[in-house]
């Protein structure tokens, strides 16, 4: 009984399980029919993906053709220039007006061929020097100082008009010498008589506005040495430096007489202080000497002499040597040079009168000409001299702001990985070196044209005081 249930049991369970598996199959012939099997479609994205890499591939290309043809450009690029001449014609930059450091010259920098790590040192410095071309600055040529220095201008004397010559104020002092040897004779007129007449002559022609002073040295004592201290202390401004009057000039000239010794040195410095009175930018300045000889009073005449050119009034100082023999002559001359002047021998009252008759116009015309002439050429030395230095400091400025940027340059290559560590030092360094030869260029060139506006000034100078000395004696 036992058993033919367990049969029985068994028997249900297989008959359960079969029903299971056959209402799986149904569900599954149902989904079948209701749900048929998808087909496979391309996927949407595809397409794209496929011209996403055509236009990558065709950006690369483009961008490989715009890498080649810059690195053509960087070959190709002039080098570095060694001359002034040759900096200042290269081309200027494209980046030239922009700094390194901006936006804009980093995005420029970004698009230039990343350089191998094994580069030589030519594709190096082909490298710098296209980062040179990029940033060049415009500098000024120097051609302009060059011909300023070459042309030192003197008027021609015939351009100083009679016009001109009346604007100005001229002051006289006529300074006689009276020591005992004026007392000597010429034919039948001792020494002071003949100085007297040519002096009166002279001093009536001189222009209208002229300022005349008469001062004697010389005219107290005797020619011993017991009277040695009061003659040589004897110097005395007898008319005082104003408008000519005959008859008071005369007044004080004529009771002058030969005394004692001469203190020419104390006259030559007394003579200079007179005119200081009268001393003005528009005046000329003259100092006449009438002497039998040289200093007896233990004076330098000479130190007097320089000392009266260098007071700035520039003085004529013209020295008559009346009746003196070789060696007195001699140093007279050296007087009336050391002071700028003229000298002249004279022997007789024919050629008193005729050296103080020359031309009065002349020489005032020739001390015009020589005062303007020096003025002139010293304004143009001047002018030079400050352009020069305002070209050297424009273009040592540029140097240094265009330096920088280069080197600037430089670095934002090797930060964009461009260019390595080693390359960014080895670059930096050959770029300082160009950059220190261009300095060391200018300042070559500013020493020799330094030198050359020094020189030309001097040369013009001496050739204007040879002119002058050669038509005002």
């Amino acid at each position: 009984m036992r058993i033919h249930l367990e049969k029985k049991l068994i028997l249900f369970l297989l008959l359960s399980l079969i029903l299971v598996l056959a209402g799986c199959q149904e569900d599954s012939a149902g989904n079948t029919e209701t749900n048929p099997p998808e087909q496979e479609t391309p996927s949407e994205e595809k397409p794209n993906e496929k011209d996403e890499e055509e236009q990558k591939s065709q950006e690369e290309t483009d961008n490989s053709g715009n890498d080649e043809q810059l690195l053509d450009t960087i070959i190709n690029t002039p080098p570095i220039p060694e001359t002034i001449e040759g900096v200042v014609n290269y081309p200027i930059g494209e980046l030239a007006h922009i700094k390194s450091t901006t936006e804009e010259a980093g995005e420029y920098l970004k698009e230039i061929p990343p350089l191998s790590e094994d580069a030589s040192e030519e594709e190096m410095t082909q490298y710098v020097n296209y980062i040179y071309a990029l940033f060049k600055v415009d500098y000024e040529s120097p051609d302009s100082l060059l011909e300023s220095m070459e042309i030192m201008n003197a008027d021609n004397p015939d351009e100083v008009t009679n016009k001109e010559l009346q604007k100005d104020q001229y002051n006289v002092i006529i300074a006689l010498d009276a020591s005992g040897s004026m007392a000597n004779y010429i034919g039948d007129k001792t020494m002071m008589d003949i100085a007297k007449e040519a002096i009166n002559e002279y001093v009536g022609s001189l222009p209208e506005n002229a300022n005349v002073g008469l001062r004697v040295y010389g005219h107290e004592g005797t020619g011993s040495d017991a009277d040695k201290q009061l003659s040589c202390d004897a110097n005395e401004l007898i008319y005082e430096l104003g408008s000519f009057d005959k008859s008071s000039f005369e007044t004080a000239l004529n009771p002058i007489k030969p005394a004692g010794w001469t203190p020419l040195a104390s006259a030559l410095e007394q003579s200079a202080e007179d005119l200081k009175k009268f001393s003005s930018e528009n005046s000329r300045n003259v100092i006449y000497f009438v002497s039998d000889g040289i200093e007896t009073c233990d004076g330098n005449p000479v130190e007097a002499a320089k000392a009266a050119k260098a007071s700035g009034m520039d003085p004529i100082v013209n020295i008559i040597g009346f009746g003196v023999n070789n060696e007195d002559s001699k140093k007279l001359k050296e007087i009336a040079d050391a002071a700028g002047g003229n000298y002249a021998d004279v022997h007789n009252q024919s050629q008193l009168n005729e050296q103080f008759s020359k031309s009065v116009d002349e020489v005032l015309k020739w001390q015009a000409w020589h005062t303007k002439s020096q003025s002139e050429v010293a304004n143009n030395y001047h002018e030079n001299f400050f352009g020069l230095n305002a070209w050297e400091n424009k273009w040592m400025s540029k140097n240094i702001h265009f330096s920088l940027s280069a080197s600037t340059a430089i670095t934002i290559l090797s930060n964009e990985n461009l260019i390595t560590y080693d390359q960014k030092y080895w670059m930096d360094d050959l770029l300082k070196e160009k950059f220190k030869k261009q300095e060391k260029l200018v300042k070559n060139l500013y020493n020799k044209l330094f030198e050359l506006n020094k020189e030309n000034y001097n040369n013009k100078m001496d050739e204007i005081y040879k002119i002058y000395k050669k038509n005002s004696q």
